[in-house]
């Protein structure tokens, strides 16, 4: 959806689209690499206190989910940390490894496997709760970041001008599903969090987060190139 503030002249936004079923979330992990001595969130953001535009955090690229993830945290804690845009978020976790930018916001699945290795380490998870999976690692919120929360999310949703009954028929079809022991079990297996929402609320999440990432994005001055 941030596509349409990234290139203002797309032929494609969500007004386009009549919202079904918000299936989940999917939270960020705040990751360093070893050689970075933090303790916690907390001490990250102490260290760029005492060094304003010292600190770095590295991402896939400028307007990519991660920047925009990472300038969310830094405004919510009042800090000024330099960011360092690469071609692709595997370089970016690659500078995080050796310590070229002191740290780098992830999808978990991405993170993953560095994280077992010991090559990096997850000082916060941007949900609002702790993953099922990683129980270790803290929230942001509980270190400080008093009611921030920054998520992917996945909905269903259908072409304008689709019959109202039609969608309440296909909202029904998904919300059992992500209902579904099974699917939920599934899902928490690749750090989803389900939702379920129906159109309403799934629409009212759709506009607060245009709402947020469209000034975030008018603020930095971001432009797709």
């Amino acid at each position: 959806m941030i596509d349409s503030f990234l290139n203002p002249g797309a032929h494609f936004s969500a007004a386009d689209l009549q919202p079904v079923t918000w299936l989940g979330t999917r939270p960020y992990l705040f990751c360093t690499g070893r050689r970075v001595i933090a303790k916690g969130l907390k001490d990250w953001f102490a260290r760029a206190v005492e060094r304003p535009g010292v600190m770095t955090f590295g991402s896939g690229g400028r307007g990519s989910p991660g920047h925009l993830a990472g300038e969310a945290m830094m405004m919510h804690a009042g800090v000024q940390a330099l960011h360092v845009p690469y071609s692709s978020e595997r370089d970016a976790i690659v500078a995080a490894v050796a310590n070229e930018v002191q740290a780098v916001l992830l999808d978990p699945v991405q993170a993953l496997p560095e994280l077992r290795s010991g090559r990096l380490r997850a000082l916060a998870v941007t949900s609002s709760e702790r993953l099922e999976a990683m129980p270790e690692i803290r929230t942001a919120a509980s270190q400080g970041m008093k009611g921030f929360e920054v998520v992917r999310w996945a909905g269903f949703a259908m072409p304008k001008g689709v019959p109202p009954s039609t969608i309440a028929k296909m909202h029904a079809v998904l919300s059992r599903a992500v209902d579904d022991h099974d699917t939920q079990h599934d899902m928490a297996k690749v750090w989803w969090q389900p939702v379920g929402e129906g159109p309403q609320p799934f629409a009212a999440m759709i506009r607060a987060e245009n709402e947020r990432w469209g000034a975030l994005i008018k603020r930095l001055g971001l432009r797709a190139t």
